[in-house]
């Protein structure tokens, strides 16, 4: 063509949007134990876990089936990382010692 067409499209378009940035969510952690065992360590389990689904929703226009991931670590912390409490008191740590204020 002669009336220069890609060159005007090109300039009309401008420049590219730059990649989005993806921060990884890490919802598993090695070092972290499966069940909690005092009040400590239920808190940072919590908290490792909010901190990762919050991210992981802030992401949900590039991560695929972002919110399913989100609903399976609440369920997984909820009904496995925290234990149920037990009447027996030396087997429950919820009731083997109470809880400070800084911790709820």
């Amino acid at each position: 063509r002669r009336d220069n067409y890609e060159e005007v499209v090109k300039a009309l378009m401008g420049d590219p949007r730059p990649d989005p940035i993806l921060i990884p969510a890490v919802l598993t952690d090695e070092n972290m134990p499966d069940v909690a065992t005092d009040y400590h360590t239920a808190a940072s389990s919590l908290l490792r876990i909010c901190h990762a689904c919050s991210l992981l929703l802030q992401q949900r226009r590039l991560v695929k089936n972002a919110p399913a991931f989100v609903a399976s670590a609440a369920q997984y912390a909820l009904t496995v990382t925290l234990p149920m409490p037990h009447l027996d008191t030396n087997v429950c740590f919820w009731r083997k010692s109470p809880m400070r204020r800084e911790t709820q």
